[in-house]
């Protein structure tokens, strides 16, 4: 009987831990994650014109595991590791110098210009807790 016992526990939480584990995509209703993915850097225009969107859900980001993010964004454009177990996540809205149209400096309203970057932080157990948009 005590073995019949500790089987239907292991099973029970197993399952348990299978469902809670499981975690869907976070939705943001309007934004379209593959353009924001297939605009690299920021180069073709497509990520700041869902600027607007992204703002006005910036508190459902908060909250989000590194996971989540980047099933929503994709691979960060740049990652930095900082003091505390902070990590930040920079992704490039508009293009600037680091697109490659612009690597001969053929567009020198772009080279003057430094880009919007949309940076996250994350804290020590990777959850954002913060959303900034910078020209540096």
């Amino acid at each position: 009987m005590q073995q019949l016992r500790t089987k239907f526990l292991f099973f029970y939480s197993i399952l348990t831990i299978s469902f809670f584990g499981c975690s869907n995509d976070p939705i943001i209703s309007g934004f379209d994650s593959d353009a924001w993915k297939a605009d690299y850097k920021g180069c073709s225009g497509t990520r700041i014109s869902q600027l607007a969107i992204i703002k006005a859900n910036e508190q459902k980001l908060k909250g989000l595991d590194e996971m989540e993010i980047v099933s929503l964004f994709g691979k960060p454009d740049r990652a930095d590791l900082r003091a505390r177990s902070q990590n930040f996540y920079w992704y490039y809205l508009e293009g600037g110098i680091h697109c490659k149209n612009n690597v001969n400096g053929s567009d020198t309203s772009m080279v003057k210009k430094q880009p919007l970057i949309m940076k996250l932080r994350f804290n020590a157990v990777d959850l954002v807790t913060e959303v900034e948009y910078t020209n540096k």
